[in-house]
């Protein structure tokens, strides 16, 4: 049974630091509530430590630009969050910058942009149960599919989620820690919320951006190194069928640095696998860096 948790959230919200017990108040008319129309940036904070926090609010900041949505610097992000972190008491944390574009006009509706209220920041750090290296779960493949790069960019984190809800229900039905999503041509893609990586003869792979994965920031630190140290990671369209022979499967996310798959479909994979291995040595490493630094 996980330890209780004890750690107060630590909240900022649009120009100030709550106080403990304040309530964080948004409007209802707020356009994140009423349309998604928002961008997150989320990642893992051990002792005080966030992991990786410059890549991922540059990737905020450059989401933002692209979709008009006014948002801080990226050194001003970076500081705002390590400011939390700070006022973070508990042990293990998940930091959750949020940038809305704001409230609607009391006479407008629909998605116009005119007469909008000021974009609304939050930065929040709340303790987390859930290891970074949970046990292997078992896999299969999820009924929705991954909407084309094309449709919907795959490195804007937006305030919806519903899809990936729907995903994420259909894994917990199954009793699974994962769930695996293809793409439109049946090609693998990715987890319903991570990265995927397979092992196959010793050799590692994971799906090319091409394929409409995210350009995960737990993914591009370990494909940086993983090649630091000698191994050499293919980027490549995965089809359905190559994972089906693969030997080992895992997943990566800021949140779940690794999670590996023990079973796919009716097939015993190894949790053990050399490139597994690899991998986690790896993230460790990250991770143990990111504290010593703080």
């Amino acid at each position: 049974m996980p330890a209780p948790l004890t750690a107060p959230p630590v909240i900022y919200l649009r120009d100030r630091f709550l106080d403990a017990d304040e309530p964080a108040q948004v409007s209802l008319f707020d356009r994140a509530s009423l349309l998604g129309d928002s961008l997150f940036a989320s990642l893992r904070v051990y002792g005080g430590a966030p992991v990786a926090l410059a890549r991922h609010v540059a990737r905020l900041e450059g989401a933002a630009a692209e979709l008009g949505l006014a948002c801080p610097s990226t050194a001003a992000l970076a500081r705002l969050a390590r400011a939390a972190c700070d006022k973070f008491t508990g042990e293990y944390g998940y930091l959750r910058i949020t940038l809305s574009r704001g409230e609607q006009p009391s006479q407008g509706a629909g998605l116009g942009l005119s007469g909008l209220g000021a974009p609304v920041l939050s930065v929040v750090v709340r303790e987390l149960a859930s290891p970074p290296f949970p046990p292997p779960t078992e896999l299969a493949p999820v009924a929705l599919r991954a909407a084309p790069a094309a449709c919907q960019p795959p490195g804007w984190k937006l305030g919806s989620y519903a899809v990936r809800v729907a995903m994420r229900r259909e894994v917990e039905a199954r009793g699974h820690g994962e769930g695996l999503v293809l793409g439109l041509d049946g090609a693998v893609v990715s987890g319903v919320a991570s990265n995927v990586f397979m092992v196959r003869g010793g050799a590692l792979a994971t799906p090319s951006l091409a394929s409409g994965c995210r350009p995960g920031v737990t993914r591009e630190l370990l494909l940086e190194r993983l090649a630091a140290a000698g191994v050499a990671v293919e980027e490549r369209a995965i089809p359905l069928d190559d994972l089906r022979a693969a030997d080992a499967v895992f997943f990566t996310s800021a949140v779940t640095p690794l999670l590996a798959a023990c079973r796919f479909e009716s097939r015993a994979l190894d949790v053990h696998a050399p490139g597994l291995v690899a991998a986690r040595a790896a993230l460790v490493e990250a991770i143990a860096e990111a504290r010593g630094s703080r």
